[in-house]
C-alpha cells in the first residue's frame, strides 16, 4: 500500500518580536541618513593658520620619532580651542603630538581597553580638535583630513594586537574592529566635516518610541487578519 503523502509545509508566520525589529532597523535606518547634515561647501585650498592646521594633520597621521604635529599648531590653536596638546611615545616607538585629556571615546566614557590604544586615541583627539579649529576659522578641512585621521586610529589599533596581544590577539582584533565601525559611522553620518557632538541620545529614544508606536499598530493589523 502506498504511503500517503506528507502535507505540505506551512511557512510559519513572523513573530511579532520578528516585526518588531524589523520595523526599529528600518525606523533607526531612515532617522539616521536623514539626520545627515549637508556637507560643508568646498572653500578652496587654506591659507594662514588653518593651512598651517590642516598641516599639523598630516603630521599626525604620519608619526616618527618626534612629535612633529606640535611645531605646525597654529600660534591660537590653544587659545581658540582651549586644548594644552603634549607628546607622548606611542608602543610603535613613534613620538605623537596628544590631546593630554582625550581617550577612547565611547557611550560609556573614555575605555582605553586592556591593549592600551591610548596613545593613538589622544592623538586622534588632537586630530579632532584641529578640524573643529579650522571650523571655527571658518574654513573647514575637506573630508580626507578627517578620513585620513581615523584611518590612522584604525591601523594603530590593529597594530597594537601585534606589538600587545595580551593573550588575546583575535579578541583584540575584534574590539578594534568595532571601534574602527564606529569611527566610520560616525564619520558618514557626518559627512566627514568638523566633529560634532550628536544628539544620539535622544535620537535613539526617539526612534524607540517611533518605532514601538509603529509595532503596536502593526500587532493589532495582524491580530485583524
Amino acid at each position: 500500500m502506498p504511503a500517503e503523502p506528507e502535507p505540505p509545509r506551512r511557512r510559519r508566520p513572523w513573530s511579532t518580536s520578528g516585526w518588531l525589529l524589523l520595523v526599529l532597523l528600518v525606523v533607526f535606518a531612515f532617522g539616521l541618513i536623514a539626520s545627515r547634515p549637508p556637507s560643508p561647501p568646498d572653500q578652496g585650498p587654506p591659507t594662514g593658520d588653518v593651512l598651517a592646521a590642516q598641516n599639523a594633520v598630516d603630521a599626525l597621521v604620519h608619526p616618527g620619532p618626534h612629535p612633529d604635529a606640535l611645531a605646525k599648531l597654529p600660534k591660537d590653536f590653544t587659545a581658540l580651542s582651549g586644548v594644552t596638546p603634549g607628546a607622548m611615545t606611542a608602543r610603535d616607538g613613534t613620538v605623537r603630538a596628544v590631546h593630554t585629556d582625550g581617550g577612547c571615546s565611547t557611550p560609556w566614557g573614555d575605555d582605553n581597553t586592556k591593549w592600551d590604544y591610548a596613545v593613538p586615541c589622544k592623538a586622534h583627539d588632537l586630530g579632532y580638535d584641529l578640524l573643529r579649529y579650522a571650523d571655527r576659522k571658518g574654513h573647514p578641512l575637506g573630508p580626507q583630513a578627517r578620513e585620513a585621521l581615523d584611518d590612522r586610529l584604525s591601523y594603530d589599533m590593529h597594530h597594537a594586537c601585534d606589538l600587545n596581544p595580551m593573550n588575546s590577539a583575535f579578541t583584540c582584533r575584534v574590539v578594534a574592529s568595532l571601534y574602527s565601525a564606529g569611527l566610520v559611522v560616525n564619520s558618514w553620518h557626518q559627512r566627514w566635516g568638523p566633529p560634532v557632538g550628536d544628539p544620539i541620545g535622544p535620537m535613539v529614544a526617539g526612534v524607540l518610541v517611533i518605532g514601538c508606536l509603529l509595532v503596536f499598530r502593526l500587532r493589532g493589523w495582524l491580530r485583524a487578519r
